[in-house]
């Protein structure tokens, strides 16, 4: 039987083994043991097979301390700790992933308005006074809007935002806040269904100055089952034609949070004014410049898919800032 020696502190590499042909050999480990102190292992723990990855010129052999099965008992409580270990980082991981998902969003939260006919000066006047003193602050900031065509013509619309369901819990309420919008409330003849509106991040395309804009055509579209995919695909073409061609105006989409018969998304077209509908359409030539020679059609057919076009409508509001928070 060849001589063992003992490891020295400057041998940390070496260890040695039978050969798969039974005589005694020595080789070079494949890992430096170092690391196997990190993880409370020593190098005689290592299963023989480990240790099979270069002769070495010492003349070293295995300490014959070693009792029969222990390397194997060793190395599969090492690889189970292991596994528990990457198990739980990657759990761990996937829970701070997931908790940036669920809060890395923009909403709003929308309420539909018809004042009483001839109360719409004072509807307008405490309804802005409401805004200023108590939703001035982020994130309960709110925007008014006028809508002006469509199936709502008339009426007036709230939206609270951007927040997160968690934010919403926080909103403005007590005695003060309560009285004053009950006030607001007497002008008021109707109310519509309140929606929440989560804006898509990968359709979003907003120029320079576009804060100002305050002319807007809104498009609600209701979808046909399992077409959402294929919709947010065409609408990441079209704000690609807007971002690359820049026809000086703004493009943006937002879902309909829930369940719903439709519209299940609208989407934005910002405008400096009116005055933009009246430029040279140069779309289809500008998309196909973009997208190909073809791309349009194949944009159509595609739409057609998935889009029911009997219940798409749109409707043309205005920004108005005097009756909105202060921003």
């Amino acid at each position: 039987m060849a001589q063992s020696k003992t490891f020295s502190s400057n041998q940390k590499l070496a260890a040695s083994s039978t050969s798969l042909f039974g005589e005694a050999k020595i080789f070079k480990p494949l890992v430096s043991t170092q690391l196997f102190y990190i993880f409370g292992l020593h190098y005689k723990f290592l299963p023989r097979f480990f240790l099979l990855n270069g002769f070495m010129k010492y003349g070293l052999t295995m300490p014959a301390t070693q009792a029969p099965g222990t390397s194997w008992y060793f190395l599969t409580k090492f690889i189970i700790t292991m596994k528990n270990l990457l198990f739980t980082l990657m759990l761990l991981t996937w829970a701070t992933i997931s908790l940036q998902a669920q809060t890395d969003y923009k909403q709003w939260e929308t309420h539909r308005f018809v004042a009483k006919r001839g109360h719409e000066a004072d509807f307008e006047k405490g309804l802005a006074e409401h805004n200023k003193k108590f939703h001035n602050a982020a994130p309960y900031k709110t925007s008014i809007f006028e809508i002006n065509t469509g199936p709502n013509t008339g009426a007036y619309e709230l939206a609270m935002g951007p927040m997160t369901f968690t934010q919403m819990e926080g909103r403005p309420v007590g005695k003060d806040h309560d009285a004053d919008w009950a006030k607001v409330m007497e002008h008021v003849e109707s109310t519509g269904e309140t929606v929440y509106w989560r804006a898509d991040k990968d359709i979003y395309y907003a120029p320079a100055g576009s804060e100002s804009f305050s002319a807007l055509r809104w498009r609600y579209v209701t979808l046909q089952p399992d077409q959402r995919d294929r919709f947010k695909s065409l609408m990441e073409q079209v704000e690609k034609v807007f971002e690359t061609k820049k026809p000086g105006a703004g493009f943006m989409a937002s879902w309909k949070f829930g369940a719903s018969q439709g519209p299940h998304v609208c989407t934005e077209l910002s405008m400096p004014g009116m005055k933009y509908f009246d430029r040279e359409d140069t779309w289809v030539k500008d998309f196909e410049e973009v997208h190909g020679e073809g791309s349009y059609d194949r944009y159509l057919e595609d739409l057609n898919m998935c889009v029911d076009r009997s219940k798409t409508y749109d409707e043309f509001v205005k920004f108005r800032a005097d009756l909105s928070s202060d921003y």
